[in-house]
């Protein structure tokens, strides 16, 4: 055959195994080729032998450019992190180097400030211990800088940091954007801690409302003690009053009353006042502004709902014929007022009523206006002599709930019908399906059952629609929608089993070539 000149051996190797031909490892490609060659039936089974040798030479090559490409994109991506590694290392590099550069400049410029000074001066003292042993570094996101200058302090004077030093080591716990900030100053106040410190409270310093949020949620930390608590709980209060310009006790009273009538107002009254929410501090100017809003929003809701009522809430009107004949609307004689206004109207519930009679006592599909009398629950039953001769090719036996009960094959309805006498009232589902016949003047209304169904098509569970003892002729009607799914099924079916093939062969090759 002509397939077999450009297949491989590896192909040959997988097509013997697929066909359940035994080949030794160390077999030639001819003598795979005589081993498939004679196998029971070739001549007949030759166009799917040569489909699947062509499937396997497929799944190779592809199989093949995928690992090619997988390479490719591996050796990729190592070279973009070995040069994003070399990136980050040369910025570490450099931001060392200016950090060093900054420090050398920084110890230069302290070593001739104290020689330039006279000789009588006390030589500054070494500190007992280093001020980045006793604080962390400043985080400018969560922390508060009033706070950490205030530790800063009283650990600076605790282990005798000369004042005029306090800067050189201020500078070692700031992150590098706060050096910057304090290295763009003139020499001439660059060692002035007061100075630097009124920089850094205007630069980083919170707000008021946040200082209070901090002053009212602030908790004791495990590693700390009550008395750096007490500081920091007194340097949020101090700095909640600084920023408020609260000075005076009577300032001070008003301040708590007002944070008192804060809490009681309504989320949507703050939101209200958002913007200046924080620097109201005064009760009399809260209270006024809260009466003011109550106000405007009472009188806006009389006028909205006093002028925009009739189109709001409009009256219902029947439209449908059948009500109106059904039930006539009484109108009103002229210059007689409503009792209840168009807001009441709205809201009350109104009575359930059949839309195609008007009775109270039904709704529309119960209504026995729609059920035809003289309609009987006959269905898809012919009358004709020959019947079973006409619907024998298109019925086969099978069991509907365990009893074994002929299908019928409906290709013109789109659900199934089933006799009461084969289904259990468990089964039922407590849902409808109108039903309506070619011949029939109106639909009737039949319940859902869920049934299980068994025959050649295989095994399935579905909804059918029940009908009564009288109307049963001995079949179970097959509609469409049972057929479509297990049409369904089966394509799925053949799907998975061949993607499983498929799933197969690559894993054997993975591990030949392994």
């Amino acid at each position: 055959m002509a397939f077999w000149g450009k297949a491989l051996k590896a192909d040959l190797q997988k097509l013997a195994e697929k066909l359940g031909v035994e080949v030794g490892v160390s077999a030639t490609i001819i003598e795979i080729k005589k081993a498939i060659q004679a196998i029971p039936n070739y001549d007949e089974e030759v166009d799917y032998i040569k489909e699947l040798l062509e499937t396997l030479k497929t799944t190779r090559i592809e199989e093949e450019k995928e690992a090619k490409r997988l390479e490719e994109e591996k050796k990729k991506l190592e070279r973009e992190e070995k040069r994003i590694a070399e990136e980050r290392e040369a910025k570490r590099i450099l931001e060392e180097k200016e950090l060093e550069n900054a420090f050398q400049l920084k110890k230069l410029q302290l070593e001739l400030e104290n020689k330039s000074r006279p000789s009588e001066t006390v030589p500054m003292a070494k500190p007992k211990l280093e001020m980045r042993h006793l604080m962390q570094k400043f985080d400018p996101k969560e922390g508060d800088i009033s706070l950490y200058l205030v530790l800063f302090e009283r650990q600076a004077r605790w282990v005798e940091i000369n004042e005029d030093s306090w800067v050189s080591h201020l500078i070692g716990l700031l992150p590098y954007e706060m050096s910057q900030l304090i290295a763009r100053e003139s020499e001439e106040v660059s060692n002035d801690y007061s100075h630097i410190k009124k920089l850094l409270l205007k630069r980083y310093k919170f707000a008021a409302e946040k200082f209070r949020q901090k002053f009212n949620n602030h908790i004791k930390s495990s590693d700390s003690i009550w008395t750096d608590f007490l500081y920091e709980l007194r340097n949020y209060f101090e700095e909640w009053m600084k920023g408020l310009e609260v000075k005076t006790f009577a300032e001070l009273s008003d301040l708590i009353v007002t944070e008192q009538i804060k809490r009681r107002v309504p989320w949507e009254v703050t939101e209200h006042f958002i913007d200046e929410w924080a620097d109201i501090k005064s009760p009399e100017v809260l209270a006024k502004r809260l009466d003011e809003y109550d106000s405007v929003r009472s009188l806006w809701k009389k006028k909205s709902y006093s002028g925009n009522s009739k189109e709001r809430f409009p009256t219902w009107k029947a439209k449908s014929p059948i009500e109106s004949k059904a039930l006539p609307v009484k109108r009103e004689e002229h210059g007689v007022k409503k009792s209840t206004t168009n807001i009441e109207d709205f809201e009350k519930r109104r009575t359930v009523r059949c839309y195609k009679c008007g009775s109270k006592e039904h709704i529309r599909p119960n209504c026995p206006l729609l059920r035809n009398k003289e309609s009987s629950a006959t269905v898809n039953h012919l009358f004709e002599a020959y019947e079973d001769d006409v619907m024998s090719p298109h019925t086969s036996m099978g069991e509907v709930n365990g009893f074994p009960v002929p299908i019928l094959r409906d290709t013109g309805s789109s659900i199934d019908v089933v006799c009461l006498k084969v289904v259990k009232p468990e089964m039922f589902t407590g849902e409808h399906v109108w039903v309506q016949q070619p011949l029939d003047d109106a639909p009737m209304c039949l319940p859902l059952a869920e049934v299980e169904l068994k025959g050649e098509f295989g095994h399935l569970i579905t909804k059918a629609a029940v009908v009564c003892n009288k109307a049963d002729k001995g079949r179970y009607l097959l509609g469409n929608r049972p057929v479509a799914i297990v049409e369904k099924m089966k394509k799925l079916l053949f799907h998975n089993k061949l993607m499983q093939s498929k799933h197969e062969l690559r894993n054997v090759w993975k591990s030949r070539k392994r």
